[in-house]
């Protein structure tokens, strides 16, 4: 199915000139809703209902955050409740007033769902989407070849974790970076500082992974190789993007593939802006001379503020 989309819509797509629109089956309609019976080996992911539960800890000029997801739904599948994530540090200046005069301790929760899997079972689906999408995606003139790296990243309660541990879906691969640029992450990030994007306040932002091809030489699940952060005129937000290389056999066109968002307030979440992050990466390159091209990758979905696009960012 080809859809050509009107790039002159100003209200849709900005200021940009060129858009190339990839269909795909949207087979996993952004991670939610998929899930069988307990019982099954390899039967998630799974959306499970429970609490989000934020803490936040003082220790000198920062406060460690930790974030937990309890579900007893989870238990039924997984033989566990609560998954513990370690998500870094928050300087103290980005914490309001009301926990800082003095430092102390505190705990903000909610009610949410979260998709939850392991590792090769979110590998498995991302795969078939790609296959879906492949067998029906057309470029139009742009002679882009399909994107087939990574869709989306993920949370993890342990350290480099493996196919069999358990990952929470939280966001869409949405931005990437052409093999013509001749960058990686690390000089993509050290241009955008030379552009202003640069932190407010010194922070450590916790880990997401990507899954790789399970034949390739880096881990099967790989983390962000750079952050690249843009404070915000509020201290207390920023534009953030996890950044990941991607070897040639990962990805032909596409060099670094990222997920970007806008950390919201104490970075507990939601609404993560992801879509409003997205343009606001790829802005930074075509302000300075480079162009982007549009792709609908169809990931958006179960996400209230992705639209589905990919930006692709080229040297010309």
């Amino acid at each position: 199915m080809i859809r050509i989309m009107d790039a002159k819509d100003p209200t849709r797509f900005g200021r940009r000139g060129f858009l190339a629109s990839i269909a795909s089956s949207g087979l996993l309609a952004g991670l939610v809703g998929v899930g069988s019976a307990a019982s099954d080996d390899d039967a998630g992911p799974v959306t499970v209902s429970g609490r989000r539960i934020h803490k936040y800890r003082p220790d000198g000029d920062f406060f460690e955050h930790e974030q937990r997801f309890v579900s007893p739904e989870l238990r039924d599948y997984y033989g566990k409740a609560t998954l513990v994530y370690d998500e870094g540090t928050i300087h103290r200046r980005a914490v309001p007033d009301e926990y800082t005069d003095p430092d102390r301790a505190f705990t903000l929760n909610y009610r949410d769902t979260a998709v939850i899997g392991r590792f090769r079972e979110f590998d498995r689906l991302e795969t078939k989407q790609r296959d879906a999408g492949s067998a029906d995606a057309a470029v139009g003139t742009a002679s882009i070849p399909d994107y087939t790296g990574p869709l989306y990243v993920y949370n993890s309660d342990v350290d480099n974790p493996q196919e069999e541990d358990l990952g929470e879906a939280t966001g869409p691969i949405n931005v990437g970076w052409n093999r013509d640029l001749d960058r990686d992450a690390a000089s993509i990030n050290s241009q955008m500082e030379s552009w202003g994007w640069t932190s407010l306040y010194a922070g450590s932002p916790g880990d997401r992974y990507v899954i790789m091809d399970e034949d390739a030489s880096l881990p099967y699940v790989t983390k962000q190789d750079e952050h690249i952060v843009k404070g915000l005129s509020t201290p207390t937000t920023q534009y953030h993007v996890r950044a990941y290389d991607l070897p040639q056999y990962e990805e032909e066109n596409i060099a670094v593939a990222g997920q970007a968002h806008k950390d919201p307030v104490l970075h507990d979440g939601p609404p993560w802006n992801f879509a409003e992050a997205r343009d606001a990466a790829s802005s930074a390159w075509d302000d300075n001379g480079y162009s982007t091209v549009f792709h609908y990758v169809e990931n958006g979905e179960g996400y209230d503020t992705s639209d589905g696009f990919f930006d692709q960012v080229r040297a010309d």
